[in-house]
């Protein structure tokens, strides 16, 4: 969700997944088709237009998803209500949403706050970056990401946290 570049969905089809679905809307929804057709990867993804804002762009039926990554998605207060809606509309009774970004960003508060109305389980951890270039290259030995710049990833060291959120049945 958000899928911006496409890298976390990369990794996701690297992983055991049978099938992933990137997601993200406007400008970013042409980066991300771009870079996943550069990358000629195996027949188990799906790329779709999805605007959080408004509702009649849901994709599939609801409880669709057994896990969802968020990667960079809260990064403005008026975003955070419409993200969690579509977050609650698709993830599965007991499904998983991984949110990830920068710590300092407050309206994580809103976004938790909210989370836990709905009677999600959420649980934190800090991430440490490896070192000073974490981010900052455009190309892998599997992956090739295509509209990126280094100004893309300015974090500090210690200054990205990950959400795990639980939907409770």
């Amino acid at each position: 969700m958000g899928s911006g570049l496409g890298l976390s969905g990369m990794c996701a089809l690297n992983s055991r997944a049978n099938l992933v679905t990137l997601s993200d809307y406007g400008d970013s929804y042409n980066h991300l088709k771009f870079n996943i057709e550069l990358n000629h990867l195996p027949d188990k993804y799906i790329v779709k237009e999805l605007d959080w804002n408004t509702p009649n762009m849901m994709m599939e039926a609801n409880n669709s998803y057994d896990v969802i990554l968020a990667i960079e998605c809260i990064y403005h207060e008026p975003i955070v209500e419409p993200l969690v809606k579509t977050i609650n509309y698709y993830l599965k009774p007991g499904g998983v949403v991984y949110v990830a970004g920068a710590r300092h960003r407050h309206c994580y508060f809103h976004f938790i706050h909210l989370m836990l109305t709905l009677g999600y389980s959420i649980s934190t951890e800090e991430l440490k970056c490896p070192n000073e270039s974490f981010g900052r290259y455009s190309n892998s030995a599997e992956l090739t990401v295509g509209w990126f710049s280094e100004g893309d990833f300015e974090y500090e060291k210690n200054n990205i946290i990950l959400l795990k959120c639980v939907k409770n049945i």
